[in-house]
C-alpha cells in the first residue's frame, strides 16, 4: 500500500529529502513542504537522507499503516571541528626582539611548487558537496538512480500540473472561509493545501471542477488535518 508523511525540523529546510524502503527498493523526494508518498508494508524499513540532517531509519508497523500521516522528525547535522591549539615556540616574550629575529620566507603555494593543475580555480562548497555527493556509497548512487535529475525531468510536467492544481485549490477561496469554516489558522494555510495534496484523489477532486465536491472533499480533510497538527 501507498504511506504517506511528512519530515519535520525546527530549523532547516525539510525539501529534496530521500526517502528509501530498503526492502522493496523503492525511493522518493520530499515536497517543499516535507510531504512524501512510498509504498511499504509491514516491517519494512524506511530510510531518510540529507546532507543537512542526520540519517534516520522507521521500521513501519500496523500503527504506522493504519495511520492516515506518518510523521517523522530529523536532526540537523553538525559538524563537530577538533579543538586546535597554538603554543608559541622560540619566543622570548619580548614582541620588538621576536619580530625583529623573524625570518619571513616566501608563501608555499601549488603554484610556487610548480605543481600539476595549479591554476585550476578550487571547487566552491556547493560544489564539493556535490563532489562528495556523487563519491557517496553504492546505495546513494542507486538513490540517485531513482531520484536523480533524470527522473526529476521526466516528472517535471506532471509537477507543474500538480503545483498548478495546488494554485487552484489556494485560490477558489478567500482565506476567511479556511479560517472561519475549516478553523485553519492563515499561517497554516498552504501547508492545509499540501495535505490535501498527498490524497490519491486529490486530482480527480480538483479536475472535477466542481465546487461543492471540492469544498467537501476540503471539509472532510480539515478534520484530519487539526487532529493530526493538535488544532483543535
Amino acid at each position: 500500500m501507498e504511506l504517506k508523511g511528512k519530515v519535520e525540523s525546527n530549523t532547516t529546510d525539510v525539501s529534496d529529502v530521500h526517502v528509501i524502503n530498503t526492502r522493496k527498493n523503492q525511493a522518493t523526494i520530499t515536497n517543499q513542504y516535507g510531504y512524501f508518498r512510498i509504498k511499504a508494508s509491514v516491517n519494512d524499513t524506511l530510510w531518510f537522507s540529507a546532507i543537512q540532517f542526520d540519517k534516520s531509519f522507521l521500521v513501519v508497523d500496523d500503527k504506522i499503516i493504519e495511520s492516515e500521516l506518518v510523521t517523522v522528525a530529523l536532526e540537523e547535522s553538525l559538524t563537530e571541528l577538533d579543538e586546535v591549539v597554538v603554543t608559541p615556540y622560540n619566543l622570548s616574550g619580548n614582541l620588538h626582539m621576536d619580530i625583529q629575529s623573524m625570518k619571513f620566507k616566501p608563501t608555499v603555494s601549488s603554484t610556487s611548487l610548480r605543481l600539476p593543475n595549479a591554476e585550476v580555480k578550487p571547487l566552491s562548497l556547493n560544489e564539493r558537496k556535490l563532489f562528495l555527493a556523487m563519491q557517496e556509497q553504492l546505495l546513494h548512487r542507486l538513490i540517485d538512480e531513482i531520484t536523480g535529475h533524470n527522473k526529476k525531468l521526466r516528472n517535471s510536467v506532471s509537477v507543474d500540473k500538480l503545483e498548478k492544481e495546488i494554485q487552484t485549490i489556494r485560490n477558489s477561496y478567500p482565506d476567511s472561509l479556511y479560517k472561519e469554516r475549516l478553523k485553519i489558522p492563515s499561517e497554516k494555510i498552504d501547508d492545509f493545501i499540501y495535505y490535501c495534496a498527498v490524497d490519491t484523489i486529490f486530482n480527480s477532486t480538483v479536475q472535477s471542477r466542481d465546487k461543492l465536491k471540492i469544498w467537501s472533499f476540503l471539509e472532510r480533510k480539515s478534520l484530519a488535518y487539526r487532529k493530526n497538527n493538535y488544532l483543535d
